[in-house]
C-alpha cells in the first residue's frame, strides 16, 4: 500500500522589498532566512515573459535553469539545512511524502514562476514529483477566513460549467465531450458529472450551485487575472472576482474549484490575493486551481484526466496536491520543452491535503481499447498508402498555412494569434513524431495513432485563420 503520510514543510516569505524574511517550519523545527529575489530583480522580468511567450517553448535547459535559480534563492543556509534533514526523514521512510506549502505574502514574490522549483542535485522537478508535492497556501486571517470542513462521501458531484464562447475560439461541444471521455472510468459511482452551458451568466451559476450542491466546480471559459467570461442578457461579459464569490456565496458543498481558464493564476496587483484563483480561496472553498499562462485545450483535457482520476482512484484518494502532481507530472512527460507542466497553480487551505476523505476504494472502470491497439497489428499495403496520402496533405496544408503580419494585427487580437500559432506548433510536433519513424508502415501507424489530435488542432487554427482575416485590415495581403 502507498505511504499517504505527506508531512507539511511550510515555507513564509513576508517583507515590503528585498530582502525578504523567511520562515521555515517543519516537524516542529523552525529556521529563518533572507530572500533577495523577486520579478524585479535581475532578469526575472525578462524570464517571466519568456515563459508566458506561448508560441516559442522556452525549452527544458532554460526551464531547469530558472528553477535551480528559485531553488538556490529560497533553500539557503538555516532553510536548507532543515530542508535537508525533511529529506532524510523522507528517504528513510520516516515519513511517506513531503507537501512544501509556500505562502507569499509580497505581491512580487508570489509572482516568480515556483512551480519551476527545480533541485539540480537531485534531478527533481517539484512541480511534478511523487513523493514531493507543491502546493501555495493563504492564511493571513485578514484575507482568509477558516476553510470549511471537507468530509465528503462518493460520488463527487462535479458542476462543469462551460459556456457558449463568444469568439468561436473555445469549442465548447467539444470540450463538453473531451471531459465526458476523460472521466468515463469515474462515472460508474466515482463522479456524477452534471454541465451548465450554453449562454449562461452568474445567476444561472448560482442557481445551478444551489440545486447540484456540488462537490467541485469545473469551469472551462476564457480567462484573464481579474475574471472570466461568461454572458449577461445574451451579452458577453467580464465577470469580475467579487461577482464570483457573491456568486459563490453559500456554496457551502464545494471543496474544489478548477479554473481550466488562462490567466486566472496570474498575479498581477499589489495585494497578496494577486489573482483571481486566490481571491477565491475567500469564499470558503479550500482548494482552488487555476492558470497563471495561457493553456492549450489539449494540456488541459490531459491535466484534467490524470488529476480527477488519481483524486478519485489513485495513489492517494482525496488528495488534492498529490492529484496536482500527477497532473503536472503528465503534461512534463509529455513535453518536458514547455511549462505548460508548471501552468496548473494549486492554492490549498486544507493541512493534510484531502478535500474529501474516501469511505471507500474506488476502481477504475477499464476503458475501451484504443483505435492504435486494436490497428497496430495487420495494417495492410491499401491502408498504409492511404495513411500517408492523408499525412502528405495534411503537411501540404501546414506548409500553405497563411502568415499574418503580427504588427498589422489589431493589439486586442494579438494574443487570439497567439493561440493560433499554439495549434500550428502541436500541429508540427505531431508531424515531427510521425516523420521520426524510420518505416512508412511505422509512420502510417503513427499518424493513424495521432490522426484525431491533428484533425482537431487544425479545425482550431483554420477557425482562428478565418476571424483573423475577417478582423484584421489588410488580410487579402497576407502570404
Amino acid at each position: 500500500m502507498p505511504d499517504c503520510r505527506f508531512t507539511n514543510f511550510d515555507i513564509a516569505v513576508h517583507g515590503q522589498a528585498a530582502p525578504y524574511l523567511v520562515h521555515a517550519l517543519y516537524a516542529g523545527h523552525s529556521a529563518e532566512g533572507e530572500l533577495t529575489v523577486d520579478r524585479h530583480a535581475g532578469d526575472w522580468e525578462q524570464r517571466l515573459a519568456r515563459l508566458s511567450a506561448a508560441a516559442r517553448p522556452p525549452g527544458r535547459a532554460f526551464l531547469e535553469e530558472t528553477g535551480s535559480l528559485l531553488y538556490a534563492a529560497l533553500w539557503r543556509d538555516q532553510v536548507r539545512d532543515l530542508w535537508l534533514r525533511s529529506r532524510s526523514d523522507l528517504e528513510s521512510g520516516a515519513i511517506g511524502g513531503l507537501r512544501v506549502r509556500l505562502s507569499l505574502s509580497p505581491p512580487p514574490v508570489a509572482a516568480l514562476p515556483w512551480e519551476a522549483l527545480y533541485d539540480m542535485d537531485r534531478g527533481a522537478v517539484f512541480a511534478a514529483g511523487a513523493s514531493v508535492t507543491l502546493v501555495r497556501v493563504v492564511s493571513l486571517l485578514r484575507y482568509v477566513g477558516t476553510a470549511r470542513p471537507l468530509a465528503t462521501r462518493l460520488p463527487l458531484r462535479i458542476l462543469a460549467v462551460i459556456p457558449e464562447d463568444p469568439t468561436g475560439l473555445v469549442d465548447a461541444e467539444g470540450e463538453w465531450a473531451r471531459l465526458q471521455t476523460s472521466l468515463a472510468p469515474l462515472q460508474d459511482g466515482g463522479v456524477h458529472l452534471v454541465r451548465l452551458g450554453g449562454r449562461c451568466g452568474v445567476l444561472e451559476l448560482r442557481r445551478q450551485l444551489e440545486q447540484v450542491q456540488p462537490d467541485v466546480l469545473h469551469i472551462v471559459a476564457h480567462g484573464r487575472p481579474d475574471g472570466i467570461v461568461l454572458w449577461q442578457e445574451d451579452e458577453p461579459q467580464l465577470v469580475s472576482s467579487g461577482a464570483l464569490r457573491v456568486a459563490l456565496d453559500g456554496a457551502d458543498s464545494l471543496r474544489l474549484l478548477l479554473l481550466a481558464a488562462c490567466s486566472t493564476g496570474h498575479a498581477v496587483d499589489s495585494s497578496p490575493l494577486a489573482s483571481l484563483g486566490a481571491q477565491l480561496l475567500q469564499t470558503g472553498v479550500p482548494a482552488v486551481i487555476a492558470m497563471q499562462y495561457d493553456v492549450r485545450a489539449a494540456s488541459a483535457a490531459a491535466f484534467g484526466e490524470q488529476f480527477y482520476q488519481q483524486l478519485v482512484a489513485g495513489r492517494c484518494p482525496g488528495q488534492v496536491d498529490v492529484a496536482v502532481n500527477y497532473g503536472r507530472s503528465a503534461l512534463y512527460v509529455y513535453d518536458a520543452d514547455t511549462f505548460a507542466y508548471g501552468t496548473p497553480v494549486l492554492w490549498l487551505n486544507a493541512g493534510d491535503g484531502r478535500i474529501f476523505a474516501p469511505d471507500r476504494p474506488f476502481v477504475l472502470r477499464a476503458p475501451a481499447a484504443p483505435y492504435a491497439a486494436a490497428a497496430k497489428p495487420g495494417l495492410s499495403g491499401a491502408d498504409v498508402d492511404a495513411a500517408l496520402a492523408e499525412l502528405a496533405e495534411f503537411e501540404a496544408w501546414l506548409a500553405a498555412a497563411p502568415r499574418f503580419d503580427r504588427a498589422a494585427i489589431p493589439s486586442t487580437l494579438r494574443s487570439i494569434e497567439t493561440r493560433r500559432q499554439e495549434h500550428l506548433q502541436s500541429i508540427r510536433d505531431l508531424l515531427g513524431l510521425v516523420a521520426a519513424e524510420p518505416e512508412p508502415a511505422a509512420r502510417a501507424r503513427s499518424f493513424i495513432q495521432r490522426r484525431a489530435t491533428l484533425g482537431a488542432e487544425r479545425d482550431h487554427a483554420v477557425r482562428l485563420t478565418a476571424f483573423l482575416q475577417a478582423n484584421t485590415p489588410g488580410s487579402a495581403a497576407l502570404r
